[in-house]
């Protein structure tokens, strides 16, 4: 995980506006997903708790791996009520899935996060 933000010096002690991200798919209860189909990962940006300034959030960039990180691919992302949902596509059979996302707002700050194994395939 990564993150990017201005900063300068300040006359008090402040924290930097940084964005965080959570998903939060509706896996099946053995915690996975069905594979060869489309799958819907909901997902929210918002700013840590305490964090003071920032801009409009951006739409953000959500990638998906099938391979452990060694090759990427967009995924479809839209609005959908104060978050987004990522339209990710599931290879046929048993596997993980891994999601590297991007997000940041118009005053500069952003954060990039990938999770290797975010989920299982069945």
């Amino acid at each position: 995980m990564s993150w990017t933000f201005p900063s300068a010096r300040a006359g008090q002690c402040t924290r930097p506006v940084l964005p965080r991200l959570g998903f939060s798919p509706e896996l099946g209860p053995d915690d996975a997903a069905p594979g060869g189909k489309a799958f819907r990962a909901p997902f929210m940006v918002d700013r840590q708790s305490g964090s003071t300034g920032g801009g409009k959030i951006k739409k953000p960039s959500v990638e998906v791996s099938h391979d452990d990180g060694t090759t990427w691919c967009s995924a479809r992302v839209t609005p959908a009520g104060k978050g987004w949902t990522a339209l990710v596509r599931h290879p046929e059979g048993p596997g993980f899935v891994s999601l590297r996302t991007t997000a940041g707002d118009s005053a500069g700050h952003s954060i990039t996060q990938s999770v290797i194994h975010a989920y299982r395939l069945k």
